[in-house]
């Protein structure tokens, strides 16, 4: 295994968007069930979190194997 400087480590920041993307999927489904925001925000939002979520994979098997 070869020595890699902190400050290029991947890891960290993967695991903080995957981190990122829990929260932000958990405040969406919060807003829906409120009820009080507009039926535009709601699909706008959904659809970033859809989005967030095709890439959730794709992070955290680069999290694991961030050489």
């Amino acid at each position: 295994m070869s020595y890699r400087p902190y400050d290029q480590s991947i890891e960290n920041p993967l695991r903080s968007i995957l981190k990122g993307i829990k929260e932000f999927d958990k405040a969406v489904d919060k807003r829906i069930e409120a009820g009080d925001w507009k039926e535009d925000h709601i699909n706008e939002i959904d659809s970033l979190r859809n989005e967030l979520i095709s890439y959730k994979r794709r992070v955290a098997e680069m999290a694991e194997d961030n050489w």
